[in-house]
Order: C-alpha cells, then sequence, then structure tokens
C-alpha cells in the first residue's frame, strides 16, 4: 500500500509541476536570447552611428543636443560632453542661425531640407523618435 502512493497521483502532480516549470524555463530562455538579440543590434547601430563620417546628432525638442557622434564633435571641435545638454545655437555661427532654423523647423514637420556648405549641398533630414 505504501508502494501504490509512491507512483500514484502524487507524482504525476509533481511531473505536471516540473513540465510546467521546464516549458516556463524555455520560454524564459526564448525571451532572454530575443533580448539579447536585439541588444547586440542596437550596439551594431550605435557603432555605426559613432564610426560614421557623417555629423549625426539628436536634440530634444527644445533644441538641446541628447546625443552626438564623433564626427560631431570633430566639426564642433568639442567633446560630447561640452556639447551634450546644450542649445545647437550655441555652436551655429549668428549668420547661419536663421538658415539652419528654417531648414530644422521644416524638417520637424518631416520634410527634407537641403543645407549647402562648400562646397557640396548636404541633405539634412530629422525624424521624430519616442522619448524614453
Amino acid at each position: 500500500m505504501a508502494g501504490e502512493n509512491a507512483g500514484g497521483p502524487s507524482s504525476g502532480q509533481d511531473l505536471t509541476g516540473t513540465e510546467g516549470r521546464v516549458a516556463e524555463l524555455e520560454r524564459e530562455n526564448r525571451e532572454l536570447r530575443e533580448k539579447i538579440a536585439a541588444l547586440e543590434e542596437e550596439r551594431r547601430y550605435q557603432n555605426l552611428v559613432e564610426n560614421v563620417n557623417d555629423v549625426i546628432y539628436a536634440t530634444d525638442l527644445d533644441g538641446r543636443f541628447t546625443s552626438v557622434n564623433r564626427a560631431c564633435m570633430s566639426v564642433l571641435g568639442a567633446s560630447r560632453e561640452q556639447v551634450l545638454g546644450t542649445h545647437f545655437r550655441r555652436w551655429i555661427p549668428e549668420p547661419e542661425r536663421p538658415k539652419f532654423e528654417g531648414a530644422r523647423d521644416r524638417a520637424l514637420q518631416g520634410e527634407t531640407c537641403l543645407l549647402y556648405t562648400s562646397p557640396s549641398p548636404r541633405d539634412l533630414s530629422t525624424s521624430r523618435m519616442p522619448s524614453s
């Protein structure tokens, strides 16, 4: 009689509980793999943005820099720490500000704008990204 209990319903419940835990662990493993893949993709994207020769930056809606890449720091002649949090107007020469601000305003509306710089035009486009 004692032997019947050892292989009885309680061991079946343990097996079901184990199977449920295995399924839960498999789901968690799959979610972790997806998160790792997303983080690796983000790292590759950040590396690309950081190392391209084009100036790439982001500002908040008030015009303060929230992100700059190496090319941007090189053009501005300043470190990331010096640039982040400052308004973009600080870095634009006074005579160029109206042209830049007009292009920025149009770009914020979704228009692709051209800013002409010597010797060739540069494409300026922006897109709105949700802030975290």
